[in-house]
């Protein structure tokens, strides 16, 4: 399983840094990244999503076949 790292509250317009490891390796860059809800979270590059409305929205990513979610969905809040 892809274990992801995030901060669990982005405000709009901020930066979101998430951070995915595979058997305590950092394959951040390598993973497939997506978001539940672009219209919310957009991803901008690997492991980094900006805030765009207020709402909530899950970071997920797939590394050869395995996937994995984060634990805590993202919190966008207005600020």
């Amino acid at each position: 399983t892809v274990n992801i790292t995030i901060t669990a509250t982005v405000s709009v317009g901020n930066l979101l840094f998430a951070k995915a490891t595979y058997f305590g390796i950092d394959v951040t860059k390598q993973v497939e990244w997506s978001t539940t809800d672009a219209s919310k979270l957009e991803m901008l590059h690997p492991g980094i999503f900006r805030g765009v409305a207020a709402g909530s929205a899950s970071v997920g990513a797939n590394f050869g076949g395995d996937t994995g979610t984060a634990a805590t969905p993202v919190a966008i809040t207005v600020s």
